[in-house]
């Protein structure tokens, strides 16, 4: 479970596979449980987020690791919870946000290794995350309690707007690639278009 620690002795790894032979082509060893995987826009590179808050880039060609960053725990978390539960990546792999709890999110800089910000987004439980393609917005979607979905200013860590209209949970956010369209995926069934191309940076 995401909410419970985990040993640190633990290892998992990253299974890549070719699509056309469906034969696995190589492994990334990672620490712990694997709970997020993003390719780069271009395909050339992945980055892996596992165990405690340890965010990796590797070169998919060589299997190799380019570059690691951890992060602790935000305040009042021990130092051996972790969180990457709901995690989005940038395309450029440069920009990570997760929840911390409490209906927040933070948004980390993967390539200083600094917390850029941190802000309220949920009444209870942040249920979704994803980066427009230019990763200027970010969007979050709530669970239970309430069901909006907000929209970020990435730079500023700003709130943009508020999206109202699902009846329960966010499960899912998508942006379109121009970043113009924003689609929202409900536990009510329903998928929402929204127009945020005017809403932002």
């Amino acid at each position: 479970s995401p909410d419970r620690p985990e040993p640190t002795n633990r290892r998992g790894h990253v299974r890549l596979w070719d699509v056309v032979t469906r034969r696995s082509v190589g492994e990334l060893p990672v620490n712990g449980f694997c709970r997020a995987i993003a390719f780069s826009a271009d395909g050339t590179r992945l980055l892996t987020a596992s165990g405690d808050n340890e965010f990796t880039v590797w070169s998919v060609a060589e299997g190799a690791k380019l570059k690691s960053v951890a992060f602790p725990g935000p305040k009042g978390f021990g130092p051996r919870v972790p969180l990457l539960g709901r995690v989005a990546v940038s395309q450029d792999l440069g920009l990570a946000a997760q929840p911390i709890g409490g209906g927040q999110i933070r948004v980390l800089n993967l390539l200083s290794g600094q917390e850029l910000w941190t802000a309220q987004a949920a009444e209870e439980n942040v249920t979704a995350l994803a980066f427009s393609a230019d990763g200027k917005k970010l969007a979050s979607g709530a669970g239970f309690v309430e069901s909006a979905v907000r929209l970020w200013d990435v730079a500023t860590g700003r709130e943009l707007a508020r999206l109202e209209g699902h009846r329960t949970y966010v499960r899912s956010l998508v942006f379109w690639p121009d970043g113009a369209t924003l689609a929202s995926a409900s536990g009510d069934q329903t998928i929402h278009l929204w127009d945020v191309g005017d809403l932002g940076p």
